[in-house]
């Protein structure tokens, strides 16, 4: 390969690689905000994380894709091991992203399940408040 073409080469994979990590900051950022205690979310504000993690993850899943289609068309040594890289990369945080979409799901059904339990037993005492009247 030219010099040129090493050039270019590195740079697209520099920029490929700006654009992932930019990604997956965002997403640490969602992941440490969902790790504050309970009490200090609601239905909404896990709906709302719910909503910013999903597109987010998809973001992310879309450009470490092209990055990879990118790798696979390069066909050179570097690219090779690069791409070795990367695949391993994005199934960890794939892993990842799995397991905190299931843990926003738990946590809301946690909480719909709280709010109905309550629900239940203020109907419930209220009932006996009308019964002795």
């Amino acid at each position: 390969m030219t010099e040129k073409g090493e050039s270019t080469y590195r740079e697209n994979c520099a920029k490929h690689k700006r654009k992932i990590e930019k990604t997956w900051k965002v997403l640490e950022d969602i992941i440490l905000a969902l790790s504050l205690p309970d009490k200090e979310h609601n239905i909404d504000s896990l709906r709302n994380k719910e909503c910013e993690f999903q597109e987010t993850s998809d973001n992310y899943i879309e450009k470490t894709q092209i990055f990879i289609d990118f790798l696979k068309r390069t066909k050179r040594k570097e690219s090779e091991s690069e791409l070795t890289f990367t695949k391993n990369e994005y199934e960890r945080t794939k892993t990842i992203m799995d397991r905190v979409q299931r843990d926003i799901k738990t946590r809301k059904l946690d909480f719909v399940d709280t709010v109905s339990q309550n629900s239940s037993q203020h109907s419930s005492q209220t009932s006996s408040v009308k019964k002795r009247i």
